[in-house]
């Protein structure tokens, strides 16, 4: 669906205005766009149909791109959480033409609601360019947070009970969360890097400081995540040496216990058979076996105990 907005001046609201009307100074927000709105947009606009067509590439990397008319076109990736906890991406192309703006996406995902209400009070194209990149960059640090948050929480829970399959499930979806901010938010820095060093651009100095704050935010969230992916790392390697310690002690005390319940039943083991043996009509018989074997497990859990087997 296609949403035109006009552009006032900075001390005014925008209003929205119907296609049909002069389309100079406006700003086009499309999201769920079908091919037959991307083919309008492009007539209209005169844009590069074959740069727009990758907008339905769900797996459309972050780049800038130039066409002949000066427009400038800026994929970027979109990212929210699902049901399901897992973090989804899409692409969002933002073109600067001349006076107007467009935003395109394929999805409606939340993220792409939050644009369809970005400030379109600027008449700059290219500093609306870089907001929408601000923005972007502003929802993923939000995702980052709470997946790091997400980690403490799971530790401090480990701390007081042993882990689950739940536990375990929700860690292989905390790393492929982590290892989709990671991968999506250096492709956008290196994006960032060429928009910067291209002549194309030719970026004012008020741009080249907004994009500048961008660049370092995206470089604080990666330390942001590479920090997670630490600490997920440790929490992996230091469940498994407490696992594999609890398993060596339950080991032990097994086998203790097996040893401990093995030794009387070899002396009644040989009065249980119909062989004569020592004692076996004497009526303290029954007691001194007993005690006996009593005396002998108490020796073995001595031996064990200062042996240090438990």
């Amino acid at each position: 669906m296609l949403n035109y907005q006009t552009r006032h001046s900075l001390n005014r609201s925008p209003g929205s205005v119907s296609p049909g009307r002069d389309m100079g100074g406006i700003w086009l927000h499309g999201a769920e766009v079908t091919l037959e709105e991307v083919e309008q947009v492009v007539e209209r606009h005169g844009l590069d149909g074959n740069i727009v067509q990758d907008i339905f590439d769900k797996n459309e990397l972050p780049r800038i791109e130039y066409d002949e008319s000066k427009n400038i076109y800026m994929f970027l990736r979109i990212a929210w959480r699902s049901k399901s906890k897992e973090i989804r991406t899409a692409p969002l192309l933002a073109v600067a033409c001349g006076d107007d703006y467009i935003t395109l996406s394929q999805t409606k995902s939340p993220q792409s609601s939050e644009l369809a209400q970005l400030n379109s009070k600027n008449k700059d194209t290219v500093m609306s360019l870089l907001y929408t990149f601000a923005s972007v960059i502003d929802n993923y640090e939000q995702l980052v947070h709470a997946t790091a948050d997400s980690v403490r929480n799971i530790k401090y829970r480990l701390r007081r009970h042993e882990a689950t399959n739940e536990d375990f499930l929700q860690f292989i979806t905390i790393e492929e969360n982590l290892a989709t901010y990671l991968y999506n938010l250096t492709a956008m820095l290196s994006m960032a890097e060429r928009f910067r060093e291209d002549k194309h651009s030719k970026l004012s100095l008020d741009h080249i400081e907004a994009l500048e704050d961008v660049m370092l935010h995206i470089k604080q969230l990666k330390a942001n995540v590479n920090s997670s992916v630490s600490a997920v790392s440790s929490i992996q390697n230091v469940y498994s040496t407490v696992s594999n310690n609890t398993l060596n002690q339950r080991m032990k005390l097994l086998t203790v216990v097996t040893l401990l319940v093995t030794v009387p039943n070899v002396f009644y083991g040989m009065y249980g058979m119909n062989v004569a043996l020592p004692m076996a009509k004497e009526p303290w018989a029954y007691g001194a076996i007993v005690g006996f074997t009593v005396i002998l497990m108490l020796i073995l859990a001595i031996i064990v105990r200062r042996s240090k087997l438990l």
